[in-house]
Protein backbone atom coordinates (compact mmCIF):
# COMPACT_ATOMS: atom_id res chain seq x y z
CA UNK A 1 0.00 0.00 0.00
CA UNK A 2 2.85 2.43 0.77
CA UNK A 3 4.26 1.98 -2.73
CA UNK A 4 0.89 2.78 -4.28
CA UNK A 5 0.55 5.84 -2.05
CA UNK A 6 4.04 7.03 -3.02
CA UNK A 7 3.15 6.62 -6.70
CA UNK A 8 -0.08 8.58 -6.26
CA UNK A 9 1.82 11.25 -4.29
CA UNK A 10 4.35 11.67 -7.11
CA UNK A 11 1.56 11.84 -9.71
CA UNK A 12 -0.20 14.57 -7.76
CA UNK A 13 2.80 16.55 -6.51
CA UNK A 14 4.47 16.89 -9.89
CA UNK A 15 3.08 18.62 -12.98
CA UNK A 16 5.32 17.31 -15.76
CA UNK A 17 7.30 14.23 -16.69
CA UNK A 18 8.76 12.19 -19.52
CA UNK A 19 6.44 10.25 -21.84
CA UNK A 20 7.94 7.35 -23.81
CA UNK A 21 6.34 5.94 -26.96
CA UNK A 22 7.51 3.93 -29.94
CA UNK A 23 7.44 4.85 -33.61
CA UNK A 24 5.60 2.70 -36.15
CA UNK A 25 8.89 0.93 -36.90
CA UNK A 26 9.61 0.27 -33.20
CA UNK A 27 12.13 3.01 -32.40
CA UNK A 28 11.78 4.50 -28.90
CA UNK A 29 10.93 8.20 -28.59
CA UNK A 30 10.49 10.26 -25.44
CA UNK A 31 9.27 13.75 -24.74
CA UNK A 32 8.47 16.07 -21.87
CA UNK A 33 4.76 16.56 -21.19
CA UNK A 34 2.70 18.38 -18.61
CA UNK A 35 0.09 16.30 -16.81
CA UNK A 36 -2.57 16.56 -14.14
CA UNK A 37 -4.32 14.10 -11.88
CA UNK A 38 -6.66 16.78 -10.54
CA UNK A 39 -6.65 20.25 -9.07
CA UNK A 40 -4.07 20.81 -6.33
CA UNK A 41 -5.28 19.10 -3.18
CA UNK A 42 -7.86 17.05 -5.12
CA UNK A 43 -5.97 14.01 -6.45
CA UNK A 44 -7.91 11.61 -8.69
CA UNK A 45 -5.07 9.34 -9.73
CA UNK A 46 -6.14 9.60 -13.37
CA UNK A 47 -3.25 10.95 -15.48
CA UNK A 48 -4.44 13.51 -18.03
CA UNK A 49 -2.44 15.11 -20.85
CA UNK A 50 -3.21 17.89 -23.37
CA UNK A 51 -1.62 16.90 -26.67
CA UNK A 52 -1.64 18.23 -30.19
CA UNK A 53 -1.77 16.13 -33.35
CA UNK A 54 1.29 18.15 -34.40
CA UNK A 55 3.40 16.31 -31.80
CA UNK A 56 5.40 13.24 -32.79
CA UNK A 57 4.30 11.47 -29.61
CA UNK A 58 0.60 11.66 -30.52
CA UNK A 59 1.39 10.24 -33.97
CA UNK A 60 3.23 7.34 -32.33
CA UNK A 61 0.27 6.68 -30.03
CA UNK A 62 -2.07 6.35 -33.01
CA UNK A 63 -0.19 3.27 -34.23
CA UNK A 64 0.77 1.94 -30.78
CA UNK A 65 -1.00 3.27 -27.67
CA UNK A 66 1.45 1.58 -25.28
CA UNK A 67 3.34 4.23 -23.31
CA UNK A 68 5.19 4.91 -20.11
CA UNK A 69 5.30 8.15 -18.14
CA UNK A 70 8.17 8.72 -15.72
CA UNK A 71 8.28 11.04 -12.72
CA UNK A 72 10.97 11.59 -10.10
CA UNK A 73 11.09 13.30 -6.75
CA UNK A 74 14.17 15.14 -8.10
CA UNK A 75 11.76 17.32 -10.17
CA UNK A 76 10.37 18.94 -7.03
CA UNK A 77 11.59 22.42 -6.10
CA UNK A 78 13.37 21.04 -3.04
CA UNK A 79 14.65 18.11 -5.14
CA UNK A 80 16.41 15.20 -3.50
CA UNK A 81 19.20 15.49 -0.97
CA UNK A 82 21.16 13.00 -3.04
CA UNK A 83 21.74 12.12 -6.68
CA UNK A 84 18.47 11.61 -8.64
CA UNK A 85 19.56 8.06 -9.44
CA UNK A 86 19.98 7.20 -5.74
CA UNK A 87 17.31 4.64 -4.74
CA UNK A 88 16.07 6.90 -1.92
CA UNK A 89 15.09 9.58 -4.45
CA UNK A 90 11.65 8.26 -5.45
CA UNK A 91 10.96 7.61 -9.11
CA UNK A 92 8.01 5.95 -10.79
CA UNK A 93 7.28 4.75 -14.31
CA UNK A 94 3.56 4.52 -15.05
CA UNK A 95 2.96 1.91 -17.76
CA UNK A 96 -0.24 1.59 -19.73
CA UNK A 97 -2.23 2.63 -22.76
CA UNK A 98 -2.67 6.25 -23.79
CA UNK A 99 -6.17 6.97 -25.11
CA UNK A 100 -8.16 10.04 -26.05
CA UNK A 101 -10.50 11.05 -23.24
CA UNK A 102 -14.14 10.13 -23.92
CA UNK A 103 -16.40 13.01 -24.93
CA UNK A 104 -18.32 12.80 -21.65
CA UNK A 105 -15.09 13.03 -19.61
CA UNK A 106 -13.51 15.91 -21.58
CA UNK A 107 -14.91 18.70 -19.33
CA UNK A 108 -13.67 16.95 -16.18
CA UNK A 109 -10.26 16.24 -17.75
CA UNK A 110 -9.94 19.85 -18.95
CA UNK A 111 -10.87 21.16 -15.50
CA UNK A 112 -8.19 18.95 -13.95
CA UNK A 113 -5.58 19.95 -16.55
CA UNK A 114 -6.30 23.66 -16.65
CA UNK A 115 -6.40 23.89 -12.85
CA UNK A 116 -2.72 22.90 -12.81
CA UNK A 117 -1.75 24.48 -16.16
CA UNK A 118 -4.04 27.53 -16.66
CA UNK A 119 -2.22 28.87 -19.73
CA UNK A 120 -3.09 25.74 -21.68
CA UNK A 121 -6.71 26.90 -21.88
CA UNK A 122 -5.49 29.75 -24.13
CA UNK A 123 -3.41 27.64 -26.51
CA UNK A 124 -4.32 28.03 -30.22
CA UNK A 125 -7.42 26.11 -31.31
CA UNK A 126 -5.82 25.65 -34.73
CA UNK A 127 -3.22 23.36 -33.16
CA UNK A 128 -5.97 20.81 -32.41
CA UNK A 129 -5.10 20.00 -28.81
CA UNK A 130 -7.03 17.09 -27.32
CA UNK A 131 -7.29 15.51 -23.89
CA UNK A 132 -5.59 12.14 -23.40
CA UNK A 133 -5.43 9.79 -20.45
CA UNK A 134 -2.84 7.19 -19.58
CA UNK A 135 -4.78 4.13 -18.44
CA UNK A 136 -2.28 2.84 -15.90
CA UNK A 137 -1.77 -0.92 -15.99
CA UNK A 138 1.12 -0.98 -13.53
CA UNK A 139 3.63 1.29 -11.86
CA UNK A 140 7.33 0.53 -11.43
CA UNK A 141 8.42 2.39 -8.30
CA UNK A 142 11.88 2.72 -6.80
CA UNK A 143 11.90 4.72 -3.57
CA UNK A 144 14.39 2.87 -1.34
CA UNK A 145 17.09 0.23 -1.40
CA UNK A 146 15.98 -3.33 -2.07
CA UNK A 147 14.70 -3.14 -5.61
CA UNK A 148 11.79 -1.97 -7.69
CA UNK A 149 8.20 -2.37 -6.51
CA UNK A 150 5.65 -3.40 -9.13
CA UNK A 151 2.26 -1.86 -8.29
CA UNK A 152 -0.89 -3.12 -10.02
CA UNK A 153 -3.50 -0.84 -11.50
CA UNK A 154 -5.93 -1.83 -8.73
CA UNK A 155 -3.40 -0.93 -6.03
CA UNK A 156 -2.54 2.37 -7.73
CA UNK A 157 -6.10 3.58 -8.35
CA UNK A 158 -7.37 2.53 -4.89
CA UNK A 159 -4.54 4.18 -2.91
CA UNK A 160 -5.71 7.10 -0.82
CA UNK A 161 -3.85 10.32 -0.09
CA UNK A 162 -4.58 12.62 2.82
CA UNK A 163 -7.53 14.89 1.92
CA UNK A 164 -6.95 18.42 0.60
CA UNK A 165 -3.15 18.20 0.68
CA UNK A 166 -2.23 15.25 -1.51
CA UNK A 167 0.42 14.02 0.90
CA UNK A 168 0.99 10.71 2.61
Amino acid sequence: EEGAQMSRWLAHSLVWGSLATTTSDGAPVGGILSHSDGAEGNPMGRLFFYMTSMDELSHNLESNPAASFTLTEAQMPQGCEQDPEDPTCAKAAFLGRMVKVTEEDVPMAQNAMFARHPRMAQWPAGHHFEMYELLVKEVHLLDFYGGMKIISDQQYYSAQLAPAVGVL
